[in-house]
């Protein structure tokens, strides 16, 4: 009986906890599909992962570029056929950011735009494209370096189990009430 090919796209896996992920997923046989929104960064990636004989793939993704999370689903759609596992990693850091006291209102629209609205944006692209039966069943899982003890974040979605992180609060709860 062959065993059929695992495909997971990871969005922010040029470097960090992102490319970490792909490593650990292409020691176990996955074909990793690195989600990058500089192509050369991205490409970077791509051969390091391939040097180390993992079957890695470039793909070009922006979360506030719609063009480019489009794109994605179209090129794992021709290339791959379907999405078992999405890794929803990428995200920015504001300098301007901080406690709310402080932070500042622009960059706090910068980070939710990005952390935020560009994840929903990306999962609603793949969810759509399984629906269509275009992609497979797609798994969602979501990273946060920030891991705080006790919260109410840790939801699971089905194997594998990654950790929710607070930023997406709001998008859980929408999810798990079907209200997206």
């Amino acid at each position: 009986m062959q065993i059929e090919q695992k495909i997971a796209l990871i969005t922010g896996a040029n470097k960090g906890i992102g490319l970490a992920t792909a490593r650990e997923l292409g020691k176990t046989g996955w074909t990793v599909l690195l989600g990058a929104r500089n192509p050369d960064l991205g490409h970077t990636a791509e051969s390091e992962l391939q040097a180390e004989k993992f079957d890695a793939h470039f793909v070009e993704l922006d979360l506030n570029n719609p063009q480019t999370i489009s794109l994605a689903a179209s090129k794992v759609q021709r290339e791959f056929g379907r999405l078992d596992v999405l890794v929803n990693n990428a995200g920015i850091v504001d300098g301007h950011d901080g406690p709310p006291s402080l932070a500042s209102i622009d960059a706090v629209k910068r980070v939710m735009r990005t952390n935020f609205l560009g994840t929903v944006a990306v999962t609603q692209t793949m969810i759509r494209e399984s629906c269509n039966s275009v992609l497979g069943s797609v798994r969602l899982g979501f990273l946060s370096e920030g891991r705080q003890t006790g919260s109410n974040s840790d939801v699971s979605f089905g194997p594998p189990t990654v950790y929710l992180g607070p930023c997406l609060e709001a998008y859980n709860c929408m999810f798990l009430t079907g209200r997206l």
